[in-house]
């Protein structure tokens, strides 16, 4: 019970996953995935398969190499970066990008286990961060904590946004750095918070 309140999950529908007895919703499998930083097709099992009891997927983190580089996961996932795109998730990961420690130490800012590349698709956070940027998450932030950048799942779409409180309402305003994308306000039951962005990469073609 302890674990289904810190993942704001009904304990059933943990139960349902860990012994193959029925199919989540797409917002509370990705919120569980969410929570153990992994892509939500690796919480289906197969053929009434059971996880281990010790199995703990919140335990793996990111090898480091020894040359003073870390390396980050990065996922095919493409967080639309406009509202109410194509229905997409954190899905099957790429590869790795190496980073050097000193950069993501001074940018990144938290346990450098808890981060995750993914690359941003669509003009909705332009011109702040563009189509192709690669964005860096830290996937340990799964609540709305301070105004900033978040990777959101909203209406079964995941995207880039902009997110601040608006203290009068106790809703949170969801808006694009494009003008050409209008804000909304929404209540924060109805968005399901996949990470915060912490820094992205710029990636320029001559």
């Amino acid at each position: 019970m302890e674990l289904s309140r810190r993942m704001d999950v009904a304990d059933g529908t943990l139960g349902r996953i860990k012994y193959a007895s029925g199919n989540p919703q797409l917002a509370n499998l990705v919120q569980i995935a969410c929570f153990f930083k992994l892509r939500p097709w690796q919480l289906l099992v197969k053929d009434g398969y059971k996880l281990p009891r010790d199995f703990d997927p919140s335990k793996q983190p990111v090898p480091k190499i020894e040359d003073g580089h870390v390396r980050i996961s990065r996922f095919n996932a493409r967080p639309s970066a406009i509202l109410g795109s194509e229905s997409e998730s954190f899905s099957m990961v790429l590869g790795h990008i190496d980073v050097a420690e000193a950069w993501a130490r001074k940018h990144l800012g938290v346990q450098l286990d808890s981060v995750r590349a993914v690359t941003v698709a669509g003009d909705g956070m332009s011109p702040t961060i563009n189509e192709g940027d690669l964005a860096f998450i830290d996937a340990d932030c799964r609540r709305f904590e301070t105004d900033g950048i978040y990777v959101v799942l909203f209406n079964e779409a995941v995207m880039t946004k902009r997110l601040s409180a608006d203290f009068a309402t106790r809703k949170i305003h969801v808006r694009s750095d494009n003008d050409k994308h209008d804000p909304q306000l929404v209540a924060q039951n109805e968005l399901t918070i996949c990470g915060r962005v912490l820094a992205w990469l710029t990636l320029r073609e001559h």
